[in-house]
């Protein structure tokens, strides 16, 4: 355990010294000079940089995903709060008020479509969308090919 300490800390270390603008070589040298030892290669001063990075990457997306579940909680609250005031003006007559919370509830799951990246918006990602009468065809036709292109019963 003492060892990856150890890694931790000097990753840490190379990170800092690197967002400061320092070379591989550079950080290397620095390492040296505080630790009393002999200069690491740069590469393995970059080896460090890039598993440190990727470190931190899998701390950012824990994150950013624990804050996507909490904009969507509250999207969500806002979302029962404008279909209560639309069921209110609707009930009451107030189409004006219906069609703004009509308008909030879309803006709503635009926010959310876009934190759950739903969209599709700038993706080069063709939309295939089979209907259900499509698919009847496919087995029909399947189950039931035509023989000589002429239907039964029909002259």
């Amino acid at each position: 355990m003492g060892n990856d300490d150890t890694i931790a800390k000097r990753r840490d270390r190379v990170l800092q010294l690197r967002a400061a603008g320092l070379t591989y070589r550079a950080i290397a040298d620095e390492e040296a000079r505080q630790d009393g030892t002999k200069p690491r290669a740069p590469s393995a001063v970059a080896a460090d940089y890039a598993k440190a990075l990727q470190a931190r990457k899998g701390e950012d997306d824990t994150l950013r995903s624990l804050a996507v579940t909490q904009e969507v909680e509250r999207l969500d609250g806002l979302l029962r709060a404008v279909e209560t005031v639309r069921r209110t003006a609707a009930r009451d007559g107030d189409q004006g008020m219906v069609l703004k919370a009509a308008d909030r509830v879309l803006r709503i799951m635009e926010r959310r479509a876009a934190l759950l990246d739903l969209d599709l918006k700038g993706k080069d990602v063709p939309v295939v969308v089979e209907d259900e009468l499509a698919k009847i065809r496919k087995r029909v036709h399947a189950e039931h090919p035509r023989q000589g292109g002429r239907r039964r019963g029909i002259s």
